[in-house]
């Protein structure tokens, strides 16, 4: 390990998560090191093999019932039983965990525009580090990002720039 504090950000899955890794440079600022997509059900048969560092910052998107959508008590159930592994094995390595709501960092934007502002703030060192799922499926992926973006102040609630002053 290098001694620079990271960062990891995880949109949970039922099925598939999405996730991001930053690491903070020299001069303070931070950058996407890498980021993907894995099946859920890998990380409760081998988790978080994909980041052996031993200081991190483990960010995880809390799972929320919204009463306008259909979701089933089971993928609740099941999409809290992944983040209840994270948790476990992040303390487990004593790394530090924040769950954020995904209204603490999307806010009400919609998703396009989400992740249009997501993409624009990263360099293309940053993009081409990025491994791609499917297209149906990177919304994962963006989410994590976006996530990861919003704990390292890059980007603000919604995606939105923050100011320099």
């Amino acid at each position: 390990m290098n001694g620079k504090n990271r960062v990891v950000a995880v949109d949970p899955g039922v099925h598939n998560s999405g996730w991001s890794s930053f690491v903070e440079e020299d001069d303070g600022s931070w950058r996407l090191v890498e980021a993907g997509f894995i099946p859920s059900d890998l990380w409760i048969s081998q988790p978080l093999k994909v980041w052996p560092y031993e200081n991190l910052t483990l960010i995880i998107e809390k799972p929320e019932k919204y009463p306008t959508k259909n979701i089933y008590h089971d993928d609740l159930a099941n999409l809290s039983a992944v983040v209840d592994m994270l948790e476990e094995y992040a303390r487990e390595h004593s790394w530090q965990i924040e769950k954020v709501k995904p209204a603490a960092w999307k806010g009400q934007v919609p998703k396009k525009v989400h992740h249009l502002r997501i993409t624009n703030e990263l360099s293309q060192l940053e993009l081409d580090s990025i491994w791609w799922p499917t297209a149906s499926l990177s919304h994962n992926v963006l989410d994590a990002i976006g996530l990861g973006l919003y704990q390292v102040k890059r980007l603000g609630r919604g995606g939105k720039k923050l100011s320099t002053d």
